[in-house]
């Protein structure tokens, strides 16, 4: 029956579940087995997602329950973004002085990152991708670019099915087409404004 539960739910969690409850069972070491090799799909998903990221971002990658025996990969993605043109920074360039252009980089790094997955680290056994991309907006002072505060966060989450991802080969595609093919689950980007204060431009 735990065997069973595990297999049906087939997560990372799921598994050290079973093994936690049931060390000895004969199905253990298909249980240690299959820890192992999620365990491996979520890393080589993670440095996938690295790759097209600014140096410093923080990437986490995790199954949860999709379909019966299929996990669901969530990427979740962390960013600072401020008013510097170094790519090579979590500080990335930007003007944010408007709503569409933050929700243009918002959904060009979801591509960015589906596309790099589809290409090195798309994982066969599941039932879908999800990314959730999280901004902070650093307010930044003219001189200063790395004072101020986070002033506004951005939640951006998609999903698309890896059915989907191989039958369109993502892999090879351009950004602009992959962003209309997914399914938004969550938007929330704000509008940013900007002042001026002592002289100087916020």
């Amino acid at each position: 029956m735990f065997w069973k539960q595990a297999q049906s739910v087939s997560t990372i969690e799921a598994y050290e579940q079973f093994l936690s409850v049931c060390p000895n069972s004969e199905f253990s070491p298909e249980a240690r087995n299959r820890i192992a090799t999620l365990k491996k799909q979520v890393q080589d998903m993670e440095e996938a997602a690295r790759r097209v990221l600014p140096t410093g971002t923080k990437v986490e990658v995790k199954t949860v329950r999709g379909l019966p025996k299929k996990p669901q990969f969530l990427i979740a993605a962390h960013l600072l973004e401020g008013h510097s043109a170094d790519e090579t920074s979590p500080y990335v360039r930007g003007d944010y002085g408007t709503h569409e252009k933050l929700t243009r980089l918002v959904q060009f790094r979801c591509a960015k990152i589906l596309k790099s997955v589809a290409a090195d680290a798309l994982p066969s056994n599941a039932s879908d991708i999800a990314i959730s991309t999280r901004h902070g907006v650093r307010e930044s002072y003219v001189g200063q670019p790395f004072s101020g505060t986070d002033v506004a966060m951005t939640i951006y989450e998609i999903t698309i099915s890896v059915a989907d991802v191989k039958k369109n080969e993502m892999g090879k595609m351009d950004e602009e087409l992959i962003m209309k093919l997914w399914n938004v689950r969550k938007n929330i980007i704000p509008s940013l404004s900007f002042q001026t204060q002592l002289g100087g431009f916020r």
